[in-house]
């Protein structure tokens, strides 16, 4: 019985799955279970197709990894008792689906271009790497391997390096300090909302009667909610007050115009962000050219 599982996995395949270089029913087999992998860890748990376009990246990223087991197929045919030609034909692989996720992941830029412009570090280093992992399968395919080995192995290498390059200058983000870096990013339309942490006593007054304590909280499956919920079922008139929803502070530095929106004694929360805006901006430290604070207050009665 295993004798007839082994002649089975190495048929061979019909002439156009040849020419697709998958010879026998064995890769047939090991692409198909690549081809899945890749497909769920594409689609699990992504709720619209741009985060699956991202996550194509990190994808291509993952796929990358193996491709990178040394200059030829020697050490890791050793190491894992491998044939060559099947290692050679994962290599292969490995690759076009490293590329496939490439384009998916640069297909981002297709619906941004009409509102960004792409001539900037930013979007030239990940269009580089892109356009060199797809040159490599027009250069190492294999009539020209059997024409222009040397030339097409050599082309290979500069290739992969150069896409390797790029993409570590695309994963790590720097900031330059010089000038020209001021030139690319100030744009028209940057935003950016006031945010506080999760927790922050605004305002608090112990009376008479009753003690007032003012909170903002940002709104989370955890303690926020069960308070924020049980304030509404409360028969006490206003026991709680909740502000908000806000999230995560913001890295201010990279924005143009800023617009604070605050009220009451938040102001002075936010205080402290606009003095360290203000230094950094003597400084020629940040990009901040239009500073702007709406304070709304609430004047009593009497």
């Amino acid at each position: 019985m295993l004798g007839s599982w082994r002649r089975l996995a190495f048929v061979h395949l019909p002439k156009c799955l040849y020419w697709l270089d998958i010879p026998n029913y064995r890769e047939a087999l090991i692409l198909a279970v690549m081809l899945a992998a890749n497909i769920v860890g594409l689609r699990l748990r992504a709720h619209s197709w741009a985060e699956a376009q991202k996550r194509a990246g990190s994808l291509a990223v993952i796929n990358l990894v193996p491709l990178c087991t040394g200059i030829s197929f020697g050490l890791p045919a050793d190491l894992l008792h491998v044939d060559r030609q099947m290692l050679a034909w994962f290599h292969r692989w490995i690759g076009r689906i490293c590329v496939l996720h490439s384009l998916f992941h640069c297909s981002l830029l297709v619906a941004a271009a009409r509102t960004m412009n792409l001539v900037t570090p930013r979007h030239i280093f990940p269009i580089a790497a892109g356009c060199a992992l797809v040159l490599v399968i027009p250069v190492t395919c294999a009539a020209v391997q059997r024409r222009y080995l040397q030339f097409a192995m050599k082309c290979h290498y500069l290739l992969a390096a150069t896409a390797i390059g790029t993409l570590i200058y695309h994963l790590v983000e720097r900031r330059s300090l010089y000038r020209w870096y001021l030139l690319w990013m100030p744009r028209a339309g940057f935003r950016a909302f006031f945010q506080l942490p999760r927790f922050y006593v605004a305002f608090w007054e112990n009376g008479p009667t009753q003690r007032i304590v003012r909170m903002v909280a940002e709104p989370q499956p955890g303690l926020t909610q069960k308070l924020y919920y049980q304030a509404l079922k409360s028969p006490a008139k206003q026991s709680v007050m909740i502000l908000g929803p806000y999230g995560h502070p913001l890295d201010f530095y990279r924005f143009g115009t800023i617009l604070f929106v605050v009220e009451d004694i938040g102001f002075f929360r936010a205080l402290s962000y606009i003095e360290m805006l203000v230094e950094a901006s003597c400084r020629r430290e940040v990009m901040v050219r239009k500073l702007e604070v709406l304070w709304k207050r609430q004047v009593g009665k009497d």
